[in-house]
């Protein structure tokens, strides 16, 4: 993705419009839904599920939109067109942005930290788009990396090795 908009066509923070509502949680065709902030339930569900308001944070909205492109796949959207394409499309897209950064990290300068923060942000945007088409919410993540803190990576590892 180097050079060009990015694919996820989010405007800048503040601008009316760019926080979606609703996510649905677990597959792509579960009755969960989520109203951030508030309390809801699908029409057939018995259970209401609540979930806190989001921050005003940047990867927390991505997260939530992709989740919604997921659900909804609006024609004429890049996401949508990656959804369709499957997980080989995804990851093939994965792949080519993980080598373009790592081949920004290389270029010497302010202006090869600034192309990998640029290659950084589309790696994470193609991996979340796999995330949320798997129905995995930027939380879960969250809670894994907090799980594995203060625990050394060999160790966890190792202990990741043992279970299998």
């Amino acid at each position: 993705m180097s050079g060009g908009s990015h694919p996820f066509g989010f405007r800048p923070q503040g601008m009316a419009g760019t926080v979606p509502r609703t996510f649905i949680h677990g597959s792509l065709h579960t009755r969960k839904v989520y109203t951030l902030g508030k309390s809801t339930h699908a029409p057939d569900s018995k259970k209401t599920q609540r979930i806190p308001r989001m921050s005003d944070d940047i990867l927390d909205r991505l997260m939530v939109q992709l989740h919604d492109r997921a659900r909804e796949l609006p024609e004429g959207s890049y996401t949508t067109k990656l959804i369709q394409g499957g997980i080989p499309k995804i990851a093939g897209k994965i792949l080519e942005e993980a080598r373009e950064v790592i081949e920004a990290a290389g270029e010497p300068g302010e202006s090869g930290r600034v192309h990998t923060v640029r290659e950084a942000a589309d790696v994470i945007y193609h991996l979340w788009v796999l995330l949320a088409t798997r129905s995995i919410h930027v939380d879960e993540i969250r809670h894994e990396l907090a799980r594995r803190e203060g625990v050394s990576g060999l160790e966890e590892k190792r202990l990741r090795t043992e279970k299998s």
